[in-house]
């Protein structure tokens, strides 16, 4: 029986400066979700996530061009380590969901 295995998608927005590309990405699950981390409620926000709908080929590409890159969940955090753009030391968890910055100097 074969089983039919979706391919990871994720929401990802762009967003430039003068100096910057700034790219925000989640696991498509999680946009418009609220967590808590510590006292803080932390909303994953469609304004800032929810661009364009990829896959991990694009996902990956954009993380290798940002300046500034923030991730949200579980695959793309998975994604990217699996990458070596970050190291799991360097990750938080919000709620039980892995965050993570790069910021590229």
């Amino acid at each position: 029986m074969e089983q039919n295995i979706q391919p990871n998608k994720f929401w990802v927005k762009v967003f430039r400066t003068k100096q910057d590309i700034v790219v925000a990405i989640c696991d498509e699950e999680i946009l418009g979700r609220e967590f808590k981390f510590k006292e803080v409620k932390v909303r994953v926000n469609e304004k800032f996530y929810g661009g364009k709908l990829v896959d991990e080929k694009i996902a990956l590409w954009l993380i290798q061009k940002g300046t500034i890159i923030n991730l949200f969940g579980n695959k793309i955090v998975e994604l990217a380590l699996k990458n070596h753009f970050i190291k799991k030391e360097n990750t938080i968890l919000i709620d039980g969901h892995p965050h993570a910055q790069i910021i590229k100097l």
